[in-house]
């Protein structure tokens, strides 16, 4: 199991002349072992700021974080403004319960303030206790948001004991696939989760909860190597459940029914993704490297049969791959009309195949998509050759050779035009190599993204809608993350009056995200605190 350490800042500090109120020792529990969440982030512009410090939301005090909704606190107890001034609480009116409720962030071991309208409490909390070793307040526990005007009814039960596993799927390329199972959740919403090795996100992928508030994803979290797994939501996190090694996926092959003078293999999978297409490839005694491709998709369970996919009357030996996976072999022969063994095997219809001659073909320049055909040792005559396509369809035509070697180059012998598809000729017993259909050309590399440098002071949130904080949530910028802002723009007024927003521009936000400015140093700053730093970069354009 990973154990996380998280320092919890213990300092409260009163400065009476200018309202401050920070945090100051023996108010948190200086234990490693935090005790669980008893908050849950609910605010109409779909984040919250987490300042340093209370009855303060200007330069003097800007945010070291912005959890967004859903995301779970260890709240400690409720901080109440003094008598004067600051009993004017900000944007609260003289609402006279208290203003401000002590957090830690247990992702970020972050401690500080939030507007107590913006978290709904799962549990009670007490009061902070008075400043500079003053008594306990009397009063008796907060117990719920008050229902100040313009704050919607918490939905936030919808999220209590919200639950993360990561069961193993399958063993692949060194490593591991775990499943990502969500219960618990808001419903139809979406949730990011960032698979972690150690502390660097390895792979986030998003899943969209049902109207129960579950959501699974088979293909989750890749790992490879033992130890420092982990994955979170910005809700709970959980570490790789490795109770026992991923089946292995198996291929089973039977002999199926008859098909002419041949029979159709039965071929069997389990153990695969589910949903999946897969690529099998039919092989026989006669055609070792292959002669036959069909799709098989899988159902929910990860299996599937296909009775009709190829089938062959050349033995003795008979087995199919897919992918790196060889299934068991199985004898036969030809059959009869009747089904009964027969004498001679074949894929192909009379005259009897010839017994020497070889093919070869490639592809036309003078007739794209069509293929030539050379003949070798075949002897003069008639003959019927079979085109097969590993996407299925094939088809027969006669050719007449007259000379050998020979060559066909006519533009009416077999065309392929699927990319990635595979075709070859038999005629008889005779088989040709195989070619495969060249895809498109790769689409010219993306281009660089441009813009200017700038730093984020705290885990930032980032959406598609600047102008109301909303719209899809992006990647999340990790705390002192140094991003490229290819412009900025007026939105959304955070907080403290701010109103500016950087149009993020790195890889994995492309010029599709937002985030409030409020967040970054704006001065080429990369630590330390957000204090006293400008609301914006004036060097970076406007949008």
């Amino acid at each position: 199991m990973r154990v996380r350490s998280l320092l919890l800042a213990t300092v409260l500090i009163l400065l009476t002349t200018t309202g401050f109120l920070t945090v100051r020792h023996q108010l948190v529990p200086t234990a490693n072992a935090l005790p669980p969440a008893n908050g849950v982030v609910l605010a109409d512009s779909g984040y919250a700021n987490l300042r340093p410090c209370a009855f303060h939301d200007d330069e003097r005090c800007k945010p070291t974080l912005q959890p967004a909704n859903g995301h779970q606190l260890i709240v400690w107890c409720a901080v109440t403004p003094f008598s004067g001034e600051n009993s004017r609480l900000y944007g609260l009116g003289d609402y006279p319960l208290p203003g401000w409720f002590m957090v830690t962030d247990p992702m970020s071991s972050t401690t500080g303030f939030i507007h107590i309208t913006l978290v709904h409490l799962l549990r009670a909390v007490p009061w902070c206790a008075d400043q500079e070793g003053e008594v306990a307040r009397t009063a008796p526990p907060v117990t719920s948001t008050p229902p100040y005007e313009g704050v919607p009814d918490p939905k936030a039960p919808e999220m209590i004991n919200s639950h993360l596993v990561l069961p193993l799927s399958r063993s692949a390329g060194g490593g591991s696939w775990h499943a990502v199972k969500l219960r618990n959740y808001q419903s139809e919403t979406n949730v990011v989760v960032r698979c972690h090795t150690d502390d660097t996100v390895v792979r986030t992928l998003s899943v969209h909860t049902d109207a129960n508030g579950s959501a699974s994803a088979e293909q989750g979290c890749y790992f490879v190597g033992d130890g420092g797994h982990w994955a979170e939501t910005g809700i709970v996190q959980a570490n790789p459940d490795t109770s026992g090694p991923a089946a292995a996926p198996t291929v089973t092959l039977a002999k199926g029914a008859v098909r002419e003078r041949a029979f159709w293999y039965r071929v069997t999978v389990a153990g695969y993704p589910p949903n999946t297409d897969l690529s099998v490839l039919c092989h026989d005694t006669a055609s070792p490297a292959g002669f036959r491709q069909f799709k098989l998709r899988t159902g929910a369970d990860g299996r599937a049969t296909a009775e009709n996919g190829c089938f062959s009357g050349d033995g003795p030996d008979h087995w199919v791959t897919v992918g790196g996976v060889t299934s068991n072999h199985v004898a036969w022969g030809a059959a009869s009309a009747t089904g009964a063994p027969a004498t001679t095997a074949s894929r192909a219809t009379d005259p009897p195949p010839p017994t020497m001659g070889s093919l070869s073909i490639g592809w036309s320049s003078a007739h794209p998509s069509w293929i030539t055909i050379t003949t070798r040792g075949l002897g003069s005559g008639t003959y019927d050759y079979t085109c097969h396509f590993g996407s299925g369809g094939d088809r027969t035509f006669k050719v007449t050779v007259s000379a050998d070697p020979q060559t066909f180059d006519n533009g009416n012998t077999c065309y392929d035009q699927i990319p990635g598809d595979t075709v070859w000729l038999t005629i008889g017993s005779a088989r040709s190599n195989t070619l495969t259909v060249a895809g498109p050309p790769p689409p010219p590399p993306p281009a660089q993204p441009t813009g200017r440098s700038e730093t984020v002071g705290g885990v930032t949130h980032t959406w598609t809608n600047y102008t109301n904080a909303g719209g899809t949530a992006g990647p999340v910028i990790p705390a002192h993350q140094t991003v490229l802002v290819s412009c900025k723009t007026t939105g959304f007024r955070v907080a403290n009056g701010n109103t500016w927003w950087y149009r993020i521009a790195s890889p994995g936000w492309d010029n599709r995200f937002y985030a409030s400015s409020d967040a970054f140093y704006n001065n080429g700053q990369t630590s330390g605190s957000l204090v006293g730093t400008p609301w914006v970069d004036p060097a970076v354009p406007d949008c």
